[in-house]
């Protein structure tokens, strides 16, 4: 059994909080609501990841165990009735990837240093949340902000767009996320080689995407390109719902009254998607080539 399989199966008291325990059997997410119901269970990955009760050490990629694995860890464990009504199948199914870009975490030896001062970061906290896309799936991406408070750089000095500085009584704090491209090229070759993704700042997604997308541009239109990368990415998120019904299905022995969700809408891309990829991975191929 995996370690997330683990944290997802066991049972803990009924007291508190789940936000607080981070406790998967006081979750109780509700049937066809599968965006909602992956940002609670990033919210959990987290939680587990600050309590040190999930590992990232040496690979930030989280797989969710199959749906298979979870059916059977609970009829066997005699949770049926649980599975059944509150941690609905389907939603086991569909639940993303995380990767989770936390460089101390990764390294728990590598010591995280301002771009500025180049002194020991003082604190870090959670970084907005983002979507990357594959040509056949999309997960979610997660990483930290880090902050220097003994930094007493001025404004003008700040190198960079993604730094910012906030001002403070005697100093000036700076604010900067583990992925800044200043920030990725100080971290060993080791750290470097597990961060392959392309990032304009807004949009992120795996480099193949890209690269399919700058084949295809002059083929085609950019709304033909969002179409073919929708369909293969819409195909493998109902193989998995699909495999989760008969999962349910054969080891339960028992028919499934809920239906999978639908492929949500967020996880669509737009032909003003892949243009603006397009016109920014362009516009960045061309600052290279100077």
């Amino acid at each position: 059994m995996s370690v997330l399989t683990a944290l997802l199966s066991t049972k803990g008291s009924k007291q508190g909080s789940s936000s607080k325990q981070g406790n998967i059997t006081e979750w109780n997410p509700q049937c066809g609501t599968a965006t909602n119901n992956s940002d609670e269970y990033v919210d959990f990955i987290k939680r587990s990841i600050d309590s040190g009760r999930l590992s990232i050490e040496g690979n930030p990629t989280i797989t969710p165990p199959s749906a298979f694995s979870m059916v059977k860890a609970h009829v066997g464990g005699g949770g049926f009735d649980e599975l059944a009504t509150g941690l609905d199948v389907f939603d086991v199914a569909v639940r993303p990837k995380v990767f989770a870009w936390i460089p101390d975490k990764i390294l728990p030896t590598l010591v995280i240093k301002c771009p500025l001062c180049r002194g020991p970061v003082s604190c870090r906290k959670w970084a907005e949340d983002k979507i990357y896309h594959g040509l056949i799936e999309q997960n979610v991406y997660i990483t930290v902000q880090y902050r220097c408070l003994r930094c007493k750089s001025s404004l003008n000095s700040t190198p960079g767009r993604l730094l910012e500085t906030a001002p403070a009584r005697k100093v000036r704090e700076v604010k900067f996320q583990a992925d800044t491209p200043d920030v990725l090229a100080t971290f060993p070759a080791f750290l470097q080689s597990l961060w392959q993704f392309y990032n304009s700042g807004k949009i992120i997604c795996e480099k193949n995407v890209v690269e399919f997308i700058r084949a295809m541009a002059t083929r085609t239109s950019w709304a033909a390109i969002a179409d073919a990368i929708n369909e293969l990415k819409e195909a493998e998120w109902t193989r998995h719902a699909e495999l989760a019904f008969t999962a349910f299905h054969e080891i339960a022995r028992s028919p499934c009254s809920k239906q999978p969700p639908t492929f949500p809408e967020s996880y669509k891309l737009s032909a003003a998607w892949v243009r603006n990829v397009y016109v920014a991975d362009s516009s960045q191929r061309k600052m290279e080539t100077r």
